[in-house]
């Protein structure tokens, strides 16, 4: 009889070891990421976007407002620019439906470009000059 419970804590000790590296390789592996618009509720009333809400990758109109592909979150929500101005920032990647093939660029002061297309000039924002009013005019 003595010789069954060392084998019955070998048996429990193996069963745990499973278990352990179940939970791991469970732990481990990855979600595929979202995809999509933002929601309606992701924008506060005068504050920031809650990015909590918004797909890992976000659908990115072109020039005509058609869908061109999607964005990554970050570069979306302007996360990784590294000033402050936007129009200063770099040309981020396009993703088509697969959200690895690169299908274009969003530059700013641009747009849209597709991959291979040329990157056209910034065209420069219309002045608008004002002029003095009288008063009570």
């Amino acid at each position: 009889m003595r010789i069954k419970a060392p084998l019955v804590v070998l048996v429990l000790s193996a069963a745990a070891a499973i278990g352990v590296g179940l939970s791991v390789a469970g732990a481990s592996s990855k979600e595929a990421p979202t995809k999509g618009t933002i929601p309606e509720t992701a924008f506060a009333d005068n504050g920031p976007v809650d990015s909590g809400q918004v797909p890992d990758f976000v659908e990115t109109l072109g020039p005509d407002g058609k869908p061109v592909g999607y964005t990554k979150k970050e570069d979306a929500l302007g996360l990784r620019r590294p000033t402050a101005e936007p129009s200063l920032g770099e040309p981020t990647p396009v993703y088509a439906d697969d959200l690895t093939t690169v299908v274009g660029y969003m530059h700013p002061g641009i747009g849209f470009v597709a991959e291979g297309d040329p990157v056209p000039k910034p065209s420069s924002p219309p002045s608008t000059a004002l002029e003095p009013t009288e008063p009570g005019g």
